[in-house]
């Protein structure tokens, strides 16, 4: 997401005025939101709340903390900021920082440092200017000029940033930036000119627990807004402590742009000018960020990049393409088994009926047969009248095995 201020000081930016803070998609301020957040009554005691205060910026700091398992998992209405979180590594878990509600205290340390609706804005302006860099408007909601004494830090104030995140392992700088950077020699400017001795992109490292902080523009001529967001977010003199914590240690800066690659080197070379100038203006070099962390520019193209999350949708699309025509396949031989199965099914029953028909008819046969011979039996022997003994056994002999045949037969 990007940078958003939603404080009175700076709601109602010129219209049409170029890099201004209040262009769609890059921290619109609205009036009048927010108001009311710093005359919430904590429950704690008096002091307990301030004490409460310090421990949390002494530590972790106040900002929202979520843990992710990729990058890839932020979710952002602006589609520029999407593709680069989409070109994230997807095996690299992180911590994310990505909003800070300022408190009274942090809003009246604010103010103590300088901090106002117009500083460091109005020197950021001069000096951005000086270089060739697009102004920041500073309007208020009625497109007229903010004075100096208008308004002001506040509790309430809120502010988010694109990409603030520590890793839980030591991770290089260009491995996070490999799906996303086409060239690293042509593609990232170092920009900070006062850090001595800048390092190599390819040789920066963030150890486990450091801070990598980023901010998002599709568009160059908002540059000037950016390097104010990140100002005010990671310098000591304004919200650091508060969002991240004071021990919180940031081991890289930057801007990740996009653009024409004439139009990129030519802005960098501004940014670097604009930072030499910043560091020996008096006033402004105050509001700086710590000079001993290396910042960059990095050039994203948006049309490459969109070019490869489409060709990564389409690959998936054929995957998943390609399953579906193998699980067709395997229900069409399911259903040539099953039917099959069916037909085997039917033929076997139908079998067996004719086996049982035939068994059957044999029965019958056997016991007409039987029947017929008893009958037999019975005349010879009512026509001797008196049975001699070989007659009898005969009879009852003959008896027997007719029953024991047809229960034999019966049982099978």
């Amino acid at each position: 997401m990007l940078v958003k201020d939603v404080s009175n000081n700076m709601s109602g930016l010129g219209e049409g005025d170029e890099g201004s803070l209040g262009e769609k998609g890059e921290g619109e301020r609205r009036e009048g939101e927010g108001e009311g957040d710093g005359e919430r009554k904590s429950g704690l005691g008096e002091g307990e709340e301030g004490s409460l205060g310090e421990k949390m910026r002494e530590g972790e700091g106040e900002g929202d903390s979520v843990r992710l398992d990729s990058i890839r998992e932020v979710y952002s209405d602006d589609d520029f900021e999407n593709m680069v979180y989409s070109g994230a590594p997807a095996d690299l878990p992180a911590v994310r920082r990505e909003m800070l509600k300022q408190s009274t205290m942090a809003a009246d340390r604010m103010k103590a440092n300088g901090w106002s609706n117009t500083l460091p804005l109005e020197h950021l302006n001069r000096v951005g200017q000086k270089v060739g860099l697009p102004q920041v408007s500073i309007k208020n909601k009625n497109h007229n000029d903010i004075a100096p004494n208008e308004g002001g830090p506040k509790a309430g104030d809120s502010f988010q940033a694109d990409l603030c995140v520590k890793f839980e392992q030591d991770v290089a700088l260009h491995y996070f930036f490999r799906g996303l950077i086409e060239n690293f020699e042509t593609d990232v400017k170092p920009v900070a000119a006062t850090y001595p001795n800048h390092p190599n992109f390819n040789d920066v490292r963030i150890r486990q627990g450091q801070y990598m902080c980023f901010e998002i523009t599709l568009s160059l001529k908002k540059i000037l807004s950016k390097i104010h967001q990140l100002v005010r977010l990671y310098s000591a003199n304004g919200l650091k402590d508060d969002f991240i914590g004071k021990r919180a240690e940031i081991a890289v800066i930057g801007l990740i742009v996009s653009g024409d690659r004439k139009k990129f080197e030519d802005t960098a070379e501004k940014l670097r000018s604009f930072f030499q100038r910043a560091s020996e203006d008096e006033v402004l070099s105050k509001y700086m960020i710590d000079k001993t962390i290396p910042i960059f520019l990095c050039r994203v193209n948006r049309k490459n990049l969109h070019t490869r999350v489409m060709d990564l949708k389409l690959s998936m699309e054929d995957h998943f393409s390609r399953i579906d025509v193998q699980f067709t396949k395997i229900e069409e031989r399911l259903a040539e088994d099953k039917q099959s199965l069916e037909e085997k099914l039917v033929g076997l029953r139908t079998e067996i009926v004719e086996n049982n028909q035939s068994l059957e008819e044999k029965l019958v046969g056997l016991r007409t047969e039987i029947i017929e011979a008893m009958k037999s039996q019975r005349q010879a022997i009512t026509t001797e009248r008196i049975m001699s003994p070989e007659a009898a056994v005969g009879f009852f002999a003959a008896s027997v095995i007719g029953s024991l045949l047809f229960s034999r037969f019966r049982s099978n």
